[in-house]
């Protein structure tokens, strides 16, 4: 059981995951007429799976027991400390051993981060292009930027330290593209447009419709968990801007098998403010224009109809709440 695994104290999970891994080493070396090469590959993998859990055990204990300061003992990593994250043959073979090379990544992008006070993508894209394997290192800013570049706060920094390191034409092409198309939705650009969203109150809504009133634009799904958890926060953001000249506009990406679903849940939940179903899920237009490839994605726009944040806060960041207020609303 995951959650049951990683809520058990430190000693107790890594005497668990050490027995998974010397039953998993036990059965692997009854296997006949298996190969040397897919042998020593695989015992490499049973290990790297072990190193994974070990570099989880911090991020998931803490959501599980609840307990967001919860940090392991000094020296509880010391196992990964010299591991080489530049093994091509590792890295091709198992996926156990991406995962602790991204985790080593990871930590290693936040030093950058608490010394030069740089944002967490931004850290992690430069420290990726440290890599001096370039499938390891192309491999890695690719599978980060083709998702990544839609999120950031600082398109131009991300896009020049992505084209600094990248030596992958394929992938370069594409993620220009996707700078290109990004460069169109900057702070002051005409918002791409929603034409005739049924809205659960009843007809159908259209971005223009809210023309002279800001729009703060939740996109979400009912099977969306992370989405499903900003919904008291923004229930609470209605609230507190309730007859401010804001409109908070709830899109839904759900697909037509769960349109009932997605009505029942509005009642459930008790969502307010205006409730509106894409005509497309993520084939949506709207969903394609914005180029969002993950919710919750939160979208602010002007009374003019142009976007003042393509990527704005989320209900639960107080930023947004400054953000806001200085509107003037």
């Amino acid at each position: 059981d995951f959650k049951e695994m990683y809520l058990k104290n430190e000693k107790d999970f890594k005497e668990h995951i050490t027995k998974i891994k010397t039953t998993q080493e036990n059965l692997f070396s009854t296997i006949d007429q298996v190969s040397e090469t897919y042998k020593n590959n695989e015992l490499k993998n049973i290990n790297y799976e072990y190193l994974s859990s070990l570099s989880n055990y911090k991020s998931y204990h803490s959501y599980y027991a609840k307990d967001k300061d919860f940090k392991p003992s000094e020296g509880y990593l010391s196992e990964l400390e010299n591991l080489n994250i530049e093994n091509e043959n590792d890295y091709i073979f198992s996926s156990n051993y991406r995962s602790v090379v991204k985790s080593k990544l990871r930590s290693a992008s936040q030093k950058l981060v608490e010394k030069d006070s740089i944002a967490n993508d931004i850290a992690y894209l430069t420290a990726i292009g440290a890599i001096k394997n370039d499938k390891i290192r192309n491999d890695l800013l690719f599978n980060d930027a083709k998702y990544g570049i839609t999120y950031t706060d600082n398109l131009e920094d991300y896009y020049t330290i992505f084209s600094k390191h990248s030596t992958n034409e394929i992938n370069n092409k594409k993620i220009a593209k996707d700078y290109k198309s990004l460069k169109s939705l900057a702070k002051g650009s005409p918002s791409p447009k929603f034409n005739d969203y049924e809205n659960n109150a009843g007809g159908s809504k259209s971005l223009d419709d809210l023309k002279g009133k800001y729009v703060y634009i939740d996109v979400w799904a009912t099977w969306c968990g992370p989405c499903i958890a900003e919904i008291p926060s923004l229930k609470k953001l209605e609230k507190d801007f309730h007859n401010k000249n804001i409109e908070f506009v709830s899109i839904s990406i759900d697909r037509k098998k769960d349109h009932e679903k997605w009505k029942k849940m509005i009642v459930s939940k008790e969502l307010e403010g205006l409730q509106l179903f894409a005509d497309d899920n993520w084939n949506s237009k709207f969903i394609k224009d914005y180029m969002i490839k993950g919710i919750p994605r939160f979208i602010l726009i002007d009374p003019q109809g142009n976007i003042i944040n393509a990527n704005a806060k989320r209900p639960s960041n107080e930023k947004l709440v400054e953000t806001l207020k200085s509107l003037n609303l």
